[in-house]
């Protein structure tokens, strides 16, 4: 009203008093979204880069025996994995911001683990089928990779329809200042499907290092074993750190899952490191591969003396050997093939008429035996011997 005196509260700033502290909305320590901005733009610098890389050097050969199409699938899942990092570095958070971050990081694990079973399934199927050649389209190993991503896709969509990811808050009281702090994070209704795909993960990753060991003898041309080996074991311990952050540590969820995110574009950035920084280093400085697989700088003898073949890639070199001799002598043997099937069919011919010729003789014999045994039989030949024998005509 007008003339009365203004109300003074016992108040610090005389705002009106509280029954309770004010709740204080908590969100990422600032360090931790600049680390995620920071990986998450190197993350993408290696994508491109190596993008680059397999894009300009595609027709090299070097490029070519990697599988390019693989190499394209597993730059992709770098890229999903760059989303990621982005969508967890934001401010804000909300239902939707949840389910990206369920569909980012299990397409992008996916793309990249698929590429890397299907690249050693493929050498394994062409170097380890003994004399039998093996020819596969990049359409099949296409479809590979293909399958697997629908298993992903299948669980994701029933992660997010039954699971129903969204965003949830918890409360926790600090206990020097008595004051309510609360903070936001994303949680999941029903885990009992992200749980099936992390256990179908798990065994990808063991499908891969069990593919890795299976190719270990492959000339080293097309060997990425090494590589994609120290890529899984990268991937699996991150993902035990992951673990001992999340039950290990006093940090709030939001903090853990934005340590995670930090993990995953780490692992990407190792992954980049991996794969592509050998390819990069010897497209750059005009390595090539030699008669014998093995990659040497251009412009050397390719000679044994220089370069020494292993044991493996001698076993490789006797079976071309023995290849090529069976070609050189394709043509007479089939000579030969042909030359014995035509005695064979002579020889049987001449038995044949063999056959037949005593056929007759026996046939004839027995027509002869057939017509005595009738004489004897009706004493036909008595009659006619007989001279008091007459005819029917003689006694008319």
């Amino acid at each position: 009203c007008a003339g009365c005196a203004s109300f003074t509260f016992n108040t610090k700033d005389n705002s009106i008093p509280r029954d309770r502290p004010v709740e204080n909305i908590l969100s990422l320590p600032i360090q931790l979204i600049h680390a995620l901005w920071t990986v998450g733009f190197i993350c993408l610098v290696s994508v491109v880069l190596s993008m680059g890389l397999v894009i300009i050097y595609r027709r090299n050969r070097i490029i070519r025996t990697a599988q390019p199409h693989m190499l394209y699938f597993i730059l992709f899942g770098g890229v999903l994995a760059v989303l990621k990092m982005l969508v967890s570095g934001g401010e804000t958070i909300d239902d939707t911001v949840c389910v990206l971050q369920q569909w980012f990081p299990h397409l992008a694990f996916g793309l990249v683990l698929s590429a890397l079973i299907v690249k050693c399934w493929v050498v394994n199927k062409i170097f380890n089928s003994g004399l039998k050649k093996v020819t596969i389209k990049p359409i099949d190993a296409i479809k590979n990779v293909a399958l697997m991503m629908t298993v992903i896709i299948f669980f994701l969509i029933l992660i997010t329809t039954a699971g129903n990811p969204r965003m949830t808050s918890r409360i926790k009281r600090n206990s020097l200042t008595d004051q309510t702090e609360r903070y936001y994070y994303c949680e999941n209704e029903n885990n009992y499907f992200s749980s099936i795909l992390l256990v179908i993960e798990i065994l990808w990753l063991l499908a891969a290092i069990r593919v890795c060991v299976m190719i270990s003898n492959v000339p080293d041309g097309v060997n990425e074993a090494k590589q994609i080996l120290v890529a899984v074991i990268a991937i699996v311990l991150l993902a035990i750190t992951e673990a001992i952050i999340a039950l290990g540590t006093g940090f709030t969820k939001d903090v853990v899952s934005a340590s995670t995110d930090l993990l995953f574009g780490l692992a990407t950035i190792s992954l980049a490191i991996i794969l592509f920084g050998p390819k990069a280093y010897y497209l750059l400085n005009n390595f090539e591969f030699d008669r014998n697989m093995i990659l040497v700088k251009r412009g050397s003898v390719f000679t044994s003396v220089t370069v020494e073949p292993k044991d493996e890639m001698k076993k490789l070199m006797v079976v071309e050997d023995m290849v090529a001799t069976l070609r050189e002598n394709n043509k007479e043997a089939n000579r030969k093939l042909c030359q014995s099937q035509v005695q064979l069919t002579k020889d049987r011919l001449e038995k044949l008429k063999t056959l037949l010729s005593d056929w007759s003789e026996l046939k004839s014999a027995v027509e002869k035996k057939k017509i005595e045994s009738f004489i004897e039989s009706h004493n036909l030949d008595n009659m006619y011997k007989n001279p008091n024998y007459k005819s029917s005509q003689q006694i008319t």
